[in-house]
């Protein structure tokens, strides 16, 4: 029984070993599967001796390509951050007139509460002006009735 037991742990130890050699088989197939379709490539740019010559030049053609870009990409930052300062200039210009406009509503309340102010008063003078003129007939009235009396009483 004991003899069992240990031929079992062995089986599965060597069980374990058998798929860790598999799968590392079945990784080594899949690298020599690119390699050769590596070496394939390779080996047709060496028969035709065109081969190097056309990877160099594509590869000076890319970096030409690569410096144009990133001197769009320098001038494109260039162009976004004079759009921000412009956009961060309009918003200030547009916040001042935001005041100005609300100081200048804030001064029309004020001039229309003035002018109601003054035609109630120019309406109370009117009211004075009428009154007086009222008292000064009855001062008058009563200067043309007691007018009379006065030269008698003289």
């Amino acid at each position: 029984m004991v003899t069992n037991i240990t031929l079992e742990k062995k089986f599965e130890a060597m069980e374990k070993q058998a798929k860790g050699a598999s799968s590392g088989y079945s990784k080594l197939l899949e690298e020599h599967d690119v390699l050769q379709k590596q070496l394939k490539k390779l080996s047709s740019f060496e028969k035709d001796g065109k081969g190097v010559e056309a990877l160099l030049a594509e590869n000076a053609k890319l970096e030409t390509q690569v410096e144009e870009l990133e001197k769009n990409l320098s001038t494109a930052q260039t162009q976004v951050e004079s759009v921000k300062k412009q956009a961060d200039n309009q918003s200030t210009a547009y916040m001042k007139l935001l005041d100005d406009v609300a100081s200048k509503d804030a001064k029309a309340e004020e001039l229309k509460t003035a002018q109601s102010t003054i035609s109630d008063l120019k309406s109370q003078l009117a009211e004075l002006t009428k009154e007086r003129d009222n008292l000064k007939t009855q001062i008058q009235d009563y200067d043309f009735m007691f007018a009379d009396a006065k030269k008698k009483a003289l």
